[in-house]
């Protein structure tokens, strides 16, 4: 229990406008001594855990469906946000605009976790220059 503590506190921390309470208020069951790891969780029907998950695809082999389906299922399942690696950037940010979504958010790696980008040329550069 502890563990979870530490880590909702973790979060509350980086989330900033989200205190620990209002994530334990939302997810009641994590605030519990009887969690135990391994078994399934009566997890509340009317969280909307969908605004804690970034959509991830990492993988450098990434083509522009798989790309272009990542997108898809954050716009269907209104996920707080987008991660993918540089390259795929312009595309993300196509796929947002053309759907309306202004909402979810865009996180960008820079060279991780596979080192594809050249770290001085990222610190010369800026991501609204790459998108330009």
């Amino acid at each position: 229990m502890q563990e979870i503590r530490h880590r909702v506190k973790l979060i509350s921390q980086r989330l900033g406008d989200v205190s620990e309470s209002d994530i334990f208020k939302r997810l009641p069951h994590l605030d519990t001594d009887e969690l135990q790891l391994g078994k399934p969780m009566n997890v509340p029907t009317d969280t909307a855990l969908n605004q804690y998950i970034d959509h991830t695809q990492l993988k450098p082999n990434a083509n522009s469906f798989i790309i272009d389906q990542l997108c898809q299922e954050a716009i269907q399942h209104n996920f707080a946000a987008i991660c993918v690696n540089l390259c795929n950037l312009p595309r993300v940010v196509n796929a947002l605009g053309t759907a309306k979504r202004t909402d979810i958010k865009i996180a960008v790696t820079c060279g991780f976790p596979f080192g594809q980008v050249c770290f001085l040329y990222m610190r010369l550069i800026s991501p609204d220059e790459y998108i330009s």
